[in-house]
């Protein structure tokens, strides 16, 4: 079985029918266990301990990768993903509970695009 590193870090073992499985995860030359593992490190910082420039971009780094674990992560992956995702979003929200909401994200900013779409749409 040979190992080769990922793009992102991750630790892949080539199986000998030539598939990839997820392995360990490196970060600053130590190896991470597997998820299995019950030695896994934390994940991640407290979202109470962020300032608020990290916790944005905590935040814009994990609905970039959203998809893509969704699509291609482990089961686990995508539990970590969902929970720290959940977590940042909490404490976003706490900060800044009176945040700026675009009128168009709202209901009535949505039906307002369909009724305008509908209007295009009728024969002159």
């Amino acid at each position: 079985m040979s190992i080769r590193t990922a793009p992102d870090d991750r630790v892949h073992r080539r199986r000998s029918a030539g598939t990839l499985e997820e392995g360990d995860f490196r970060r600053g030359g130590t190896a991470m266990q597997h998820a299995d593992d019950p030695h896994i490190r934390p994940a991640g910082i407290s979202p109470h301990a962020l300032g608020n420039d990290t916790l944005l971009h905590e935040l814009e780094q994990l609905h970039r990768t959203r998809h893509e674990t969704f699509l291609y992560g482990s089961e686990e992956a995508l539990k970590r993903h969902t929970l720290r995702t959940g977590q940042l979003e909490a404490e976003y929200l706490n900060r800044f509970p009176l945040r700026q909401v675009t009128a168009a994200r709202t209901r009535a900013g949505a039906r307002a695009r369909e009724a305008a779409a509908r209007v295009e749409s009728l024969p002159e």
